[in-house]
């Protein structure tokens, strides 16, 4: 295993070797963690039984979390994503160019004005 617990994908809990799958699932565990400001397996209460780690214990949670639940009241796109980057298998190149367009689009349908300047630039006019 590498990388935190928190954010690993399931296929890294499950020791299956790690690709940009793996990568993009622990982007939108990291995402949704951020809007929430809570994921479900965040502070059990830890007891593994015999041969148990607390790592499995995440790692059961995890894979018994529905993705309807972890998304739940934030934007549907969320979920999309995270459903379609878990359908991917190993070889699988991620569709980014759909993943852009899913969060330009959601960006802009909340009103957000897509003119590349954000909250920490600097203004140098």
């Amino acid at each position: 295993m590498a990388g935190t617990a928190r954010y690993l994908s399931i296929n890294g809990h499950l020791g299956i070797e790690a690709s940009r799958r793996d990568d993009l699932e622990s982007l939108a565990y990291t995402l949704i963690y951020l809007l929430k400001g809570n994921l479900p397996w965040m502070n059990l209460p830890i007891k593994p039984k015999k041969g148990e780690d607390k790592y499995s214990v995440i790692a059961k949670r995890k894979i018994s979390t529905q993705i309807k639940d972890l998304c739940d009241g934030i934007p549907e796109e969320f979920a999309i994503f995270l459903q379609q980057v878990r359908s991917l298998r190993f070889e699988d190149e991620p569709d980014y160019a759909f993943y852009k367009k899913l969060f330009r689009t959601l960006y802009m349908k909340n009103n957000y004005l897509y003119d590349m300047k954000y909250d920490w630039s600097i203004d140098l006019d």
